[in-house]
């Protein structure tokens, strides 16, 4: 009767670190799956957010590629969401856009000759 209790003892064990080793490797291979979407989920987030700032005319001298590492490496700082915000707050493109008169009449305009030089209808 004992050398039987021994045996299953003995099966036992062998069989906890045999389930032990296949659960440590599910979970090593699980940990690796999350790893692997969390840096798929960052880079579509970051080639989307790139697809809005060239739509927008922003950082359009970076090229695409480049911009989404960019902004994968932000995103792993947490900095992301924060970006996307701020481009969805700039109007289409506005990343070019300088402030200009178009509107003034360049011969006699009005105003003082300061004035006039430097709105550019002098010199």
């Amino acid at each position: 009767m004992r050398s039987k209790t021994a045996q299953v003892l003995l099966d036992s064990a062998r069989l906890v670190r045999t389930l032990t080793v296949e659960r440590d490797n599910a979970l090593a291979k699980v940990a690796e799956a999350q790893l692997k979407e969390a840096a798929y989920i960052r880079r579509v987030q970051a080639e989307k957010v790139a697809m809005q700032m060239h739509q927008k005319g922003i950082n359009t001298d970076i090229e695409f590629p480049t911009l989404i590492s960019s902004l994968e490496k932000a995103a792993e700082e947490g900095k992301l969401a924060t970006i996307e915000e701020a481009v969805g707050m700039v109007g289409p493109d506005m990343g070019f856009k300088t402030a200009s008169i178009h509107d003034m009449p360049m011969g006699g305009a009005p105003g003082t000759d300061l004035e006039r030089f430097l709105l550019g209808s002098i010199g």
